[in-house]
């Protein structure tokens, strides 16, 4: 039972490595949307605190 159970822990690090990896991948990909849509969305906070102003 206990061999189970370390054979289980040692799997989680390449489990987890795995999905960094899948996340990182679909994070390069979308990145420059990312950023259009932050820009855009700071751009629009700052016309209104000038309109407001």
């Amino acid at each position: 039972m206990g061999g189970t159970t370390i054979h289980r822990g040692s799997a989680w690090p390449f489990l987890v490595g795995g999905a960094i990896c899948v996340v990182n991948s679909v994070n390069e990909r979308d990145l420059s949307l990312l950023n259009n849509y932050v820009e855009v969305t700071l751009h629009s906070q700052l016309l209104r605190g000038t309109m407001a102003a």
